[in-house]
Parts: C-alpha cells; sequence; structure tokens
C-alpha cells in the first residue's frame, strides 16, 4: 500500500510493508513467533533505511 509519509524535510509517497514473524515445521500450518524488541526495532529501521521505496514497516507478533 502507499502512503505519504515525512523523510526529513520533505514529504514522500512511498510504500509501507508489514511483515509477521512466525515459526513452522511443515510450511501448511504456523505459529506466532514472540521476537525480542530488539530485534524488532533493528529490523524495522533497516527496512526502513535501506530498501528502496519504503517509508514505513511494522513487524507483527
Amino acid at each position: 500500500m502507499r502512503n505519504v509519509d515525512v523523510m526529513g524535510d520533505e514529504y514522500t509517497c512511498d510504500y509501507a510493508i508489514a511483515l509477521r514473524a512466525v515459526t513452522t515445521t511443515d510450511f501448511m500450518t504456523a505459529e506466532v513467533t514472540m521476537l525480542p524488541p530488539a530485534t524488532i526495532t533493528t529490523a524495522a529501521n533497516r527496512i526502513v533505511n535501506e530498501v528502496k521505496h519504503i517509508t514505513r514497516g511494522l513487524i507483527t507478533q
């Protein structure tokens, strides 16, 4: 989905991304995985700062 966001002093109209951490053994069923807060913060910051055209990251548990 596209969204209007502010990066620095400018408005941008780029995409948001949502990730959900899961564990699976058979790739048919999955359970939610709890990630440490530091891992979530690092992942969200890296996605927003390193992936072109992504301005917002949401990681759910």
